[in-house]
């Protein structure tokens, strides 16, 4: 039987389908306030919660500042005239944010060590880039890093855990490279990465071990590692339990 995790009831299960909708959870916000402002209805609030079922564990009251839910479909349909080629860069992040436990770009501010650089973008996210010889995959890695909140440090040890980052590359789609640290015991090492054409989205797992003395997990992102003047916009960074 899978053990749900008291402060988060976390998700157990892979992400909804692309096609549905997603929002962040902000400091104040209820399910009730959710569904008003998102769906112009306060009383589908219970719709959220079903929806949500198994990352809030039947539990619509607990909700934190970071959490990713899905909403109920929208009649909104997306189209594209055309697929871009693999190493064009997409003009617009129109991919939806993956349900999971906490979204980094809303739950942490970059650490921007010198030679590279992080700047807020106007509809919301980071514009990433830079580039340094070789930094460390281990402890805050030496490229950008987002500090994963406390809590969830301890709730993510132990499990599998899926990673996926939401956004783009230009001038073209050109790899990059990301690692999650623990600090503590062990790391993913560098993982090489490329945005989907279609869904603008890039993930990977990892197998977090168990939290030994908890002196903080981080999340690096190398957005030019073959220094070749890429940079990348990051809509989301959305953290998922999937074992």
């Amino acid at each position: 039987m899978k053990k749900l995790f008291p402060l988060f009831a976390l998700a157990l299960a892979a992400s909804p389908a692309p096609a549905a909708e997603t929002i962040v959870v902000m400091p104040g916000d209820t399910l009730v306030k959710i569904a008003q402002q998102a769906l112009g209805d306060g009383e589908r609030w219970e719709e959220i919660c079903a929806r949500n079922r198994k990352l809030l564990a039947r539990k619509c009251d607990l909700i934190l500042p970071g959490m990713v839910l899905s909403l109920p479909k929208s009649a909104k349909a997306a189209s594209a005239d055309g697929a871009p080629d693999d190493n064009e860069a997409s003009e617009v992040v129109a991919a939806p944010i993956p349900a999971g436990l906490v979204d980094l770009v809303q739950s942490a501010t970059p650490i921007v060590p010198d030679g590279f650089s992080a700047a807020s973008l106007p509809e919301g996210g980071y514009g990433l880039a830079g580039h340094v010889a070789r930094p460390t995959a281990g402890k805050q890695t030496g490229a950008i890093a987002f500090l994963v909140p406390e809590a969830i440090e301890t709730e993510l040890g132990g499990h599998a855990i899926r990673v996926t980052l939401v956004g783009k590359a230009s001038p073209k789609n050109g790899p990059f490279q990301v690692a999650y640290s623990t600090n503590d015991v062990g790391t993913s090492g560098w993982k090489k990465l490329r945005f989907d054409r279609e869904t603008s989205s890039a993930s990977f797992t990892y197998d977090v071990k168990p939290v030994k003395d908890g002196k903080g997990d981080y999340f690096g992102i190398q957005p030019d590692p073959a220094n070749s003047g890429q940079a990348l916009d990051i809509k989301a960074i959305v953290i998922e339990i999937v074992d």
